[in-house]
Formats: C-alpha cells, sequence, structure tokens
C-alpha cells in the first residue's frame, strides 16, 4: 500500500489546523507544494505546506506484512517583517495543541500518528518573518504483495 493517505490525513490535518480556530488564515493564502497561489504573494499572512515522508521500513516480513511510514510535515508561517512576531507565535500554541504527541490523523483505513511537534527560530525570508513547524510522524501501512 502507498502512503497517498497518510499524506492525505496529514495535508488534511494541516488545512483544518490553519483555517479554523485561533488564529487562523484564509485558505487562499496557504501555498501548497507544486501548486501556484496568487492570493499568497498579496496576503500579509500567508503559510507554505509540504509533506516530507522518509522511506518506509519493514515491520514484519512476508506476505501481508507491515511496513512503517515516518517521517515529518512542516508548515511555514509568514508574516511581514517587523510586523509579525506575536503573530506568528500564536501559531506555536496552536501547534502544540492541536498536533500533540499521540494526536492521530485518520483518512480511509490509515491512522497517522503524531510522535513530537516543535518550531522553528524566526529567520526573514523574502521579505517576511518566517516559522517552521515541524510536526513528526509514523504510520503502519499493510504490504500488498
Amino acid at each position: 500500500m502507498s502512503d497517498t493517505n497518510v499524506r492525505g490525513a496529514l495535508i488534511q490535518a494541516a488545512s483544518d489546523f490553519l483555517t479554523t480556530g485561533t488564529p487562523a488564515i484564509d485558505a487562499g493564502a496557504i501555498a501548497w507544494e507544486n501548486r501556484v497561489s496568487d492570493a499568497v504573494s498579496n496576503a500579509d499572512l500567508w503559510s507554505s505546506v509540504f509533506y516530507r515522508p522518509n522511506t518506509p521500513e519493514a515491520r514484519t516480513v512476508g506476505f501481508n506484512g507491515i511496513d512503517e511510514q515516518t517521517g515529518f510535515l512542516q508548515i511555514d508561517i509568514n508574516s511581514p517583517v517587523g510586523e509579525g512576531e506575536s503573530q506568528v507565535n500564536a501559531w506555536e500554541d496552536k501547534a502544540r495543541s492541536f498536533f500533540a504527541g499521540g494526536n492521530k490523523f485518520t483518512l480511509g483505513n490509515i491512522s497517522v500518528l503524531v510522535t513530537s511537534t516543535g518550531m522553528s527560530q524566526g529567520r526573514s525570508v523574502d521579505n517576511h518573518y518566517r516559522k517552521s513547524l515541524t510536526i513528526a510522524f509514523r504510520a503502519q501501512l499493510k504490504r500488498q504483495n
């Protein structure tokens, strides 16, 4: 089985995290991997999302065995330089609750377990102040032989 449902579960979780509750951003202000959005370049506060899986590892051998998929989801929060540090910092508190270690996100028959969440130090990138959330995960995939 591919990791399509793992990716899908995490992308849906990222969308829910970014667009619901407080703080929140407009869905059009999210730059999804391999998609172009003009709304992002016009937004003061915007985000980008990246799914970064590792190579799955066999956890059992043989027909219909289990592979473990690990990796991380990165969510970059961007605000105008000189204006948005407190605005960006509010996302860290939200992330530590939404993506708390042990939380699960499910799509189809796959559950993705969050193993850790953390936020990087801020930095200036292309006239924006950016902090990156890193959400580590693992999921078990039934191998189809």
